[in-house]
């Protein structure tokens, strides 16, 4: 009975996390641009396309695979509720994760934390979590190894491979978000309860690996606030982790099922693709420069959440928790202060979108027809306005301009 209703508070939370993004499911398309290549490189992908070889991407061909699949079983409705159920999946294991470090009240806090910030609406465009990123997998993916690996220290082997299968998986759809993960299942599963002297060399050496790879990773942006942000909390957690490691033995036996289930995964993957291209090929396709693209800067609250928790890690007295909250408080004003910023530009009028005499021109429309090669849209007149129409032409996917209250194309006609 007890253990019923422990399952009963996450399950609940994932359904009210999966109602919300439910109920939003046919608003709009976010960003017609981004959801529209997806949606086609999807359909190329399901008519036997190849990426990288067929069409560049930075991201992974399971993640195609996947899209394909969900394409042809249910056209755009299948890929939508599959993110409702990721979307669902990650709440409930998120109470279950800040209800093992905080209690039960702030995990329902942390829930609803998680769908104020990470699932927003933009009002009169569209749902960002509608738009199928693989970034939220890798995000429900991020959430279920800290379940996984954080319950007890150091790891079972087993939890070790299945966290490794697990970073595979994510690298097959987002190699960076992967490579990410796999790292940080490898500090989780080396380290232990604190020992006389120090860890065991090899879970030292991951340790710092880690922390340097994090530095290399900001190291091109040179000292900005993404290397405050991101490089001193993993070189704390190298710090500490210095007297937690395990044995040698014991890190072995976990960093080897560990490393066999990520390239089990990601080099059955990858195979098809690393034949046709070899590895340099596959690695310039890869690194294409689409990171790039959506490189931005974070905002200087987050550098000051950053530089409190280094200084509190630093000082460690009685004043710390103190200094923390207030820098913690201070974050959080600014950029609440701040948020309003660029709500104008993320509303669109009905009205400037879809009246008459002022349609938008054809690049506002991509055509994919049934051979896979696109063809230039034909120009438009007012009956061909894009807010006109509810449902593409035969054989062809469409990514419309975004229109309130409208839905996004049916491309069910592209299985």
């Amino acid at each position: 009975m007890r253990s019923a209703r422990r399952a009963a508070a996450p399950l609940a939370a994932g359904v009210v996390v999966a109602a919300y993004a439910a109920a939003l499911r046919p608003y709009g398309i976010f960003d017609y641009v981004d959801e529209g290549l997806l949606l086609v490189q999807a359909l190329r992908a399901a008519r036997g396309q190849v990426p990288y070889v067929d069409f560049h991407t930075g991201y992974g061909p399971l993640y195609f695979r996947l899209q394909a699949w969900l394409l042809a079983a249910g056209g755009w409705d299948a890929i939508r509720w599959a993110l409702v159920a990721v979307q669902g999946a990650a709440g409930a294991l998120l109470f279950v994760l800040a209800r093992r470090l905080a209690g039960p009240a702030l995990a329902w806090a942390a829930v609803a934390l998680e769908v104020a910030f990470f699932l927003p609406v933009a009002p009169g465009r569209g749902a960002p979590f509608n738009a199928p990123y693989p970034a939220w997998y890798a995000g429900l993916a991020g959430v279920a190894l800290a379940v996984l690996l954080g319950g007890e220290a150091p790891a079972r082997p087993w939890r070790a491979a299945v966290a490794g299968v697990i970073a595979g998986v994510v690298a097959a759809m987002k190699p960076s978000s992967g490579l990410l993960l796999a790292a940080g299942a490898a500090a989780a599963v080396v380290l232990g309860e604190v020992r006389d002297g120090r860890g065991g060399s090899v879970a030292r050496a991951v340790l710092a690996l880690v922390a340097l790879a994090a530095a290399a990773l900001v190291l091109p942006t040179g000292f900005t606030v993404a290397a405050w942000v991101l490089v001193p909390p993993v070189v704390a957690l190298a710090a500490l982790g210095a007297r937690r490691g395990v044995t040698d033995t014991d890190a072995l036996r976990r960093l080897v099922p560990l490393a066999a289930g990520f390239l089990a995964v990601a080099g059955a993957a990858f195979a098809p693709a690393l034949a046709a291209l070899g590895p340099g090929g596959l690695a310039r396709e890869i690194g294409a420069g689409v990171a790039g693209l959506y490189a931005l800067p974070f905002p200087w609250p987050a550098g000051v959440a950053a530089a409190a928790g280094l200084a509190v890690f630093a000082v460690r007295s009685r004043g710390a928790g103190a200094l923390a909250l207030a820098a913690l408080a201070l974050a959080v004003g600014a950029g609440a202060a701040g948020a309003g910023a660029p709500l104008p530009a993320l509303r669109r009028d009905r009205q400037s979108i879809c009246r008459p005499g002022r349609e938008r021109s054809a690049p506002t429309s991509c055509h994919l027809p049934a051979s896979g090669v696109p063809t230039p849209p034909s120009r438009q007149t007012p009956s061909s306005n894009p807010c006109n129409n509810r449902s593409p032409r035969p054989g062809r996917i469409v990514a419309p301009q975004s229109c309130p209250g409208r839905s996004p194309p049916d491309v069910s006609s592209c299985r």
